[in-house]
């Protein structure tokens, strides 16, 4: 009689999309894989609004480098395409093209002015997910801070010392700092002590400063990459402990949870039922409704 009733409670649609469960499913994360080089990899996004400043800015645009987590952030009157558009061409310019940018589906980003500024520079413009901010995890950390920082109208003024100040300082997985990353020695401070230099130990010629600096230059990036690799498998590692996995293949029919809205408490937990219809990864589930035959318009984020 037990497997009956289990049986004929799995076929129910309303026992099933109104089933209260205690089990969490979370798939396992992946981390994103770390660039070969300097400068190759950027993310791009927008913290704001905050409170005018002294010259009218509300916004502030922000960059982090994938490899050195270098940090570029320049203030915005507003968020508008255009302005946006002009922010990622000048800094274009103070750092050179890249590979690839990879930022959030604002407006700003999927406006046709940045997709042509990225097109006419043969850039890669990739997308996160919607409401997956932890995928811009560099850019959300850095916004984190600043809005710990930035909390008055004087934060214009003050934006250049933050930045200097974030770049600055060791990053606990790369084991170095944004700044000695790109730079190759670690930054001179107002408080810093200073030294003799010994004019014995200056090379005669540029070709050999350049040479030094090169491979001290190497040394560090290389051991930037073996030391984030190693941080990157500890967090993995540490994440996927508790991790639930959902195991879903193609043709699988799918309920869909759905935790907002007003007045949900006495309304179905979960959305469908919706058949599967493909699986671009583990982490992503595109889903057509069983009832109406129609494609989701937007796809699920497990």
């Amino acid at each position: 009689m037990g497997k009956i009733i289990s049986e004929y409670v799995q076929s129910c649609h309303e026992c099933q999309s109104r089933k209260v469960s205690n089990l969490k499913t979370k798939e396992k994360i992946v981390a994103y894989p770390t660039p070969s080089e300097l400068f190759q990899v950027w993310q791009m996004d927008i913290f704001g609004p905050l409170v005018s400043s002294n010259n009218a800015n509300t916004y502030v645009f922000t960059a982090v480098d994938a490899f050195s987590n270098f940090l570029f952030a320049v203030p915005l009157r507003n968020n508008d395409a255009i302005l946006v558009s002009q922010a990622i061409f000048n800094f274009f310019c103070n750092f050179g093209v890249c590979s690839t940018v990879i930022s959030d589906q604002g407006s700003e980003f999927i406006g046709k002015c940045t997709i042509e500024v990225c097109k006419m520079l043969n850039v890669e413009l990739e997308f996160t997910p919607s409401m997956m901010h932890h995928c811009l995890g560099r850019c959300e950390r850095t916004h984190r801070t600043l809005a710990n920082v930035l909390d008055n109208k004087q934060w214009e003024e003050m934006l250049p010392r933050i930045v200097f100040s974030i770049n600055s300082c060791v990053n606990s997985g790369s084991k170095y700092s944004a700044f000695e990353i790109v730079y190759g020695k670690r930054p001179n401070f107002p408080l810093s002590p200073s030294y003799i230099v010994d004019f014995n130990d200056i090379p005669k010629d540029v070709k050999t400063c350049v040479e030094n600096l090169d491979a001290r230059l190497n040394i560090i990036r290389e051991h930037v990459k073996l030391n984030t690799l190693v941080a990157q498998r500890k967090m993995v590692e540490t994440e996927n402990k508790n991790a639930h996995e959902l195991d879903l293949i193609v043709g699988d029919v799918y309920l869909s949870r759905e935790p907002v809205g007003q007045g949900r408490k006495f309304q179905h937990i979960y959305d469908g039922p919706f058949t599967v219809t493909c699986l671009p990864s583990a982490h992503l589930v595109f889903k057509r409704s069983y009832r109406k035959e129609k494609f989701s318009p937007s796809r699920v984020h497990q």
